[in-house]
């Protein structure tokens, strides 16, 4: 389950000018010289837009101003269709894209990528941007001043068939439920992008664009699609990136805010294979960390303690009992509803006997189907199934055959 970790091609060999203040045109497609922007970029036009999205509040002074100017030029300035120079490779090569003059120097190239990984974790509206991006500047007794950030474009498409359709309701949960499947129904893992690990050969896998339009994304592309898909209406979200417990690989998740309180949602692990799940569905950061182990300096993420829009909780299916009427019971409900797979959390000391129990598949059918006989549903039975899990998440899944 990978993602790109900090490796957004900082192309700056080759363009720091010795000129202070000075800046390479910009030409449009057609060839005729332009520049894109000029330095009357009004940097805290649309600030009421993010003054209060989650990586802005973090940021310096100086890199707010920065900030404000990158979302002032994508708002204004997409529809300038031009192309932008960056070097790569130690070769110019020439993209659709956008130039920002910053109204504050960076500095260095760490405290370039905090700029960048801080906007566009905020906002997943310019997914349409790609993860490549240039510098220019100049460099004043041998300290660098980035004054020119070069954006590149990649294609813009819009997930209005999947918005369309969403809940109106204003239980946020129902709408990050709805969301959550939609995109899983839209998108597989991109197993050859994942086994490469080279955002230069799959690109589009490492993007919104990938999982909405391609069909096709690892981890951080699923991550900013579902990032997208919730700011669109209304509901705040922002990245987190870490490793997993089980392998150490790298890989992206979500931090949302579901009916006021924060959750974990990790959509890649909840579409592995191909079979849709809701194990990773708002999880509190305890929870979590029984899989996932978060990078470090991601302020806020620990904040994540709330239970009640839990997948579990909410659908009725989390189990905390030894009796095994009452597991079958909860299996009855689901099945009820004409459902083709059942999927239950059990608390932690209870999981080895859910598991037992849901081994002996003829033991856990009699007992489902004498809960069902009792509600007077008799002409409803529970399906074969195959039993899927996750002991770490202390999950366990029916599937039916």
């Amino acid at each position: 389950m990978i993602f790109r970790k900090m490796t957004t091609v900082l192309l700056v060999s080759g363009v720091l000018l010795s000129a202070a203040g000075c800046q390479l045109p910009i030409k449009p497609a057609d060839g005729s010289p332009t520049t894109i922007v000029s330095d009357k970029i009004e940097e805290h036009k649309y600030e009421s837009y993010y003054r209060n999205n989650w990586q802005y509040r973090y940021l310096s002074a100086n890199e707010k101003d920065c900030y404000g100017a990158i979302y002032t030029v994508l708002t204004d300035g997409f529809e300038q269709d031009a192309t932008v120079s960056i070097q790569e490779d130690n070769e110019s090569k020439e993209y659709t894209g956008v130039s920002v003059t910053l109204p504050h120097p960076l500095h260095s190239q760490e405290e370039a990528q905090r700029l960048y990984n801080a906007f566009f974790r905020d906002n997943p509206k310019f997914f349409y941007v790609s993860n490549r991006y240039g510098l220019e500047g100049y460099a004043e007794e041998g300290i660098p001043h980035y004054n020119t950030l070069l954006l590149v474009y990649t294609m813009q498409e819009s997930a209005q068939d999947i918005l369309r359709q969403r809940p109106q309701t204003t239980d946020d949960y129902l709408t990050d439920l709805y969301l959550h499947d939609r995109l899983a129904a839209a998108c597989t893992y991109d197993n050859a992008a994942a086994k490469e690990g080279n955002d230069r050969v799959y690109p589009n896998a490492y993007t919104a664009y990938g999982a909405l339009v391609d069909g096709k994304a690892v981890c951080e592309g699923y991550s900013r699609a579902m990032q997208y898909l919730l700011h669109e209406v209304g509901i705040p979200c922002t990245l987190v990136t870490g490793t997993s417990r089980e392998n150490g690989e790298e890989h992206m998740w979500n931090l949302l805010t579901v009916n006021g309180y924060n959750y974990h949602l990790d959509m890649t692990w909840d579409d592995s294979e191909d079979r849709l799940t809701h194990t990773f569905m708002n999880l509190t950061t305890a929870r979590l960390a029984d899989s996932h182990l978060t990078d470090e300096a991601q302020a806020g993420v620990d904040t994540c303690t709330a239970t009640q829009d839990d997948y579990f909780i909410r659908s009725g299916t989390y189990i905390d009992t030894y009796h095994r009427e009452d597991i079958a019971k909860v299996i009855a409900a689901v099945v009820l509803d004409g459902a083709d797979t059942v999927e239950l959390r059990f608390a932690s000391d209870k999981f080895n006997n859910g598991l037992l129990f849901l081994k002996n598949a003829t033991l856990t059918s009699q007992m489902v189907n004498a809960a069902l006989h009792s509600t007077g549903h008799g002409d409803t039975a529970l399906w074969e199934y195959q039993l899927f899990g996750r002991p770490e998440q202390h999950t366990l899944t029916l599937v039916k055959k």
